[in-house]
């Protein structure tokens, strides 16, 4: 997944006025401005990723890079990871929730990472268990799949049909569900291009024509 703006026009605008010496400087001037850009753009998707998900792993946030620049390259990418995008794109896209087992997880009595999750194998761990079980159990609310704990017969629950009322719900399993949030991914960048391009390219000419002054 990844983000491109054409700023061509841009260009074209901001380089009539320019010397024939000047004007050797471009390619260099336009591959450091669009990289300075598409900093802040990958800068600030990071940010609403933090904003939206609170508890989004150090690997999410991580997950937005950039393909930068170069004067025989004049394009900059902002691009989602691959594995990031799997689940992330939903909420940029639309659509439903990325399941990466065959139903959504929905913890009910199961500690939880520092992120909210689920810890990395322990559905494994608790199907492994002689005290859990996974499956369909009739409750007083319907059929529910998911994985159970086995009770003592003193913590039975009461107004639970006979096999439930010995169960303890730790995971219930789910279909995908729309998602609700959104991450306004390509607005956000066209508005930081938009706002900053003018001042991201003249400090970037400016210092390509001051670097060449430089040179014997």
């Amino acid at each position: 997944m990844e983000i491109r703006i054409d700023v061509r026009d841009d260009l074209k605008r901001v380089t009539k006025s320019l010397s024939a010496f000047a004007e050797k400087q471009i390619p260099f001037a336009i591959a450091q401005a669009l990289n300075a850009m598409g900093k802040n753009v990958m800068v600030a998707e990071k940010s609403a990723i933090k904003t939206e998900f609170p508890t989004a792993t150090p690997f999410t946030i991580g997950g937005v890079g950039q393909q930068k620049a170069r004067k025989d390259r004049q394009q900059t990418t902002i691009y989602l990871r691959d594995v990031t995008a799997t689940y992330l794109a939903p909420y940029i896209d639309g659509g439903k929730h990325h399941l990466n087992s065959r139903a959504l997880l929905n913890p009910k009595a199961i500690n939880l990472n520092q992120y909210g999750n689920i810890p990395k194998n322990r559905l494994a761990q608790l199907r492994g268990q002689a005290s859990t079980f996974i499956g369909a159990v009739k409750t007083k609310s319907g059929i529910i799949n998911g994985v159970w704990r086995r009770l003592p017969a003193k913590a039975a629950r009461k107004g639970q049909p006979a096999q439930a009322a010995r169960l303890q719900l730790l995971i219930r399993f789910g279909d995908a569900l729309p998602v609700k949030q959104h991450l306004n991914w390509a607005d956000t960048a066209r508005a930081i291009v938009a706002k900053s391009f003018d001042a991201e390219f003249g400090k970037a000419m400016a210092k390509a024509i001051a670097t060449a002054k430089l040179k014997p």
